[in-house]
């Protein structure tokens, strides 16, 4: 009776039932400059609620898989606020949907990755602004 391995052993839960299956792999795909609160984020990882949506931990996963996340690591949350905020259900954010204020204009964020062709890349909209007029004018 005390040998997991016979099929009267009590088993309360089954492999495929680990709350945690799968946070290893969520872990090192979340971006790792925000590797704090591990165990807020598995604590986050639990409360997911697989059983309705047996699929969704892949889609989390796929989702890291593919999002392009700010350099700047402050503006990444922390893996616990990402699954309790369901981030991953955002809708992916494009160059155009990023408003350019007086107080950002000049942050790189401001500049998406695959916006600007110069080296080095400009670091904001107005550097980049400038660096197109000396390239047609050739002076500015």
């Amino acid at each position: 009776m005390d040998d997991p391995s016979s099929p009267d052993y009590p088993h309360d839960q089954d492999v495929d039932d680990d709350p945690l299956a799968g946070f290893e792999a969520f872990w090192a795909l979340y971006p790792t400059g925000r590797h704090q609160a591990k165990k807020d984020a598995q604590k986050a990882w639990t409360q997911i609620k697989a059983g309705i949506d047996p699929q969704l931990r892949e889609r989390i996963l796929e989702h890291l898989r593919t999002r392009k996340w700010p350099r700047e690591v402050c503006y990444v949350p922390l893996a616990s606020t990402f699954l309790r905020g369901a981030r991953y259900d955002d809708e992916p954010v494009t160059a155009d949907a990023i408003p350019i204020t007086p107080a950002n204009r000049w942050m790189p964020s401001a500049v998406p990755e695959d916006w600007c062709h110069h080296e080095p890349r400009c670091n904001s909209r107005d550097w980049h602004a400038m660096k197109v007029k000396v390239d047609q004018e050739g002076s500015v």
